[in-house]
């Protein structure tokens, strides 16, 4: 699993559609919450800054979700959550989503040089959902789009410790000699990088160096170009099978 695989729309990589029905281990008795929603439904939480939640479709209690974490494009907001996370899986996950930091002056929504303050609004946002629903803290992954793709990516480096992998859409890899430092935990993470041809944000040169870099550091790592249709809408079910197999391939 450590070779990066670069496809091209190529369907035999992606193993067959997993369900909420592999992921649910049968703890407890697995009886819905008697105060839960049985439709999938977006929570706002009370923050100094925009926090949207996901709660997913029949949500149970009793069974520890993974936490998918999705960081807005530059023009997008945390409010983009309900839309995206049911076109990824109605039942499978919950979501959360913090609102970036300020645009003004054209600066990124998500500041690499200040990776410190996007740490702590995410896992102070992640905190804040396990508080209210059961999360299993051991599947915890990143995703976004241009530049929240690349903090995503730079973030679950950081911290593999707390994330088991990332994935970037239309987003460069964070580049930083540092960023492998920490490869013993890296390894045991996933991450996926899918871009649109004749993409505007990631160059065929950003395409290579991104995988020399993670190809040298062992990672385990999915490349994937998208042709034909709309980009946005060939990425959701790519989401929910990386995160599948991730948790499929785990040793926990």
């Amino acid at each position: 699993m450590s070779n990066p695989i670069y496809s091209q729309n190529d369907e035999r990589e992606t193993p067959e559609r997993m369900s909420f029905d592999f992921l649910f281990d049968g703890s407890g008795n697995g009886l819905p919450c008697s105060t839960a929603p049985t439709s999938a439904s977006e929570i706002k939480l009370k923050t100094s800054y925009g926090v949207s939640v996901f709660t997913p479709m029949d949500y149970l209690c009793t069974y520890a979700y993974p936490l998918l974490i999705w960081l807005h494009s530059q023009e997008g907001s945390e409010d983009d959550l309900l839309k995206k996370m049911p076109k990824i899986s109605l039942k499978n996950y919950i979501g959360v989503a913090p609102q970036g930091f300020s645009k003004k002056n054209g600066a990124s929504a998500w500041p690499l040089l200040c990776l410190s303050d996007i740490e702590s609004r995410v896992l102070e946002s992640v905190e804040r959902v396990k508080k209210q629903f059961n999360v299993n803290s051991r599947r915890i992954f990143l995703a976004g789009m241009d530049a929240g793709g690349t903090a995503a990516m730079a973030l679950a480096l950081a911290r593999p410790d707390v994330f088991a992998g990332a994935a970037a859409f239309n987003a460069p890899a964070p580049r930083s000699p540092m960023m492998f430092r920490q490869f013993k935990l890296q390894k045991k993470q996933s991450y996926f990088v899918g871009f649109p041809e004749d993409s505007q944000l990631y160059s065929p040169v950003a395409l290579k160096e991104d995988i020399d870099a993670f190809t040298n550091a062992g990672l385990n790592i999915q490349f994937k170009e998208y042709k034909g249709q709309t980009f946005e809408d060939q990425i959701y079910p790519d989401i929910n099978r990386w995160i599948m197999r991730s948790i499929s391939s785990a040793v926990f």
